[in-house]
């Protein structure tokens, strides 16, 4: 597992990335290189689904088996109910899945970062400079 380290704003992500996360010393570049540049490494997208577990709008509470009456069917048919009562209860529910976009940069060095918030923050500030509003109002 990697170590903890301190959070940090979106803008300290690249300087950052040349400190040791042990020690918070500056790290010595490999081969020679120079400093990491984030936006030089190669940008890699990663889909991953985040699930919920929800009820299902169409049934009503009283279609299941619960409490004593499961408990008895269960007893008469050695086990036999309890499936079926675990299967009534999962049959209510659906499970509900979404896409969550995640954007990663792979360094020729060897390090990973996960940029999905930083992308977002960096393509502001580009835009911003473009329309020159950097920095506040125009004079």
């Amino acid at each position: 597992m990697a170590p903890p380290i301190p959070t940090f704003h979106l803008s300290a992500l690249e300087s950052n990335l040349q400190l040791s996360p042990k020690t918070g010393k500056p790290l010595k570049p490999k081969d020679g290189g120079g400093a990491i540049d984030l936006s030089s490494c190669a940008l890699k997208e990663m889909l991953q689904y985040k699930c919920d577990v929800r009820r299902r709008p169409d049934i009503t509470s009283t279609t299941s088996s619960t409490g004593a009456d499961s408990a008895a069917a269960a007893k008469e048919s050695d086990g036999g109910a309890e499936v079926i009562a675990r299967k009534t209860r999962m049959e209510e529910h659906w499970v509900v899945c979404a896409p969550v976009r995640r954007w990663y940069r792979v360094c020729a060095n060897g390090v990973h970062v996960e940029t999905t918030a930083w992308e977002g923050w960096r393509a502001e500030r580009e835009r911003e400079a473009k329309s020159g509003d950097v920095g506040g109002a125009a004079v």
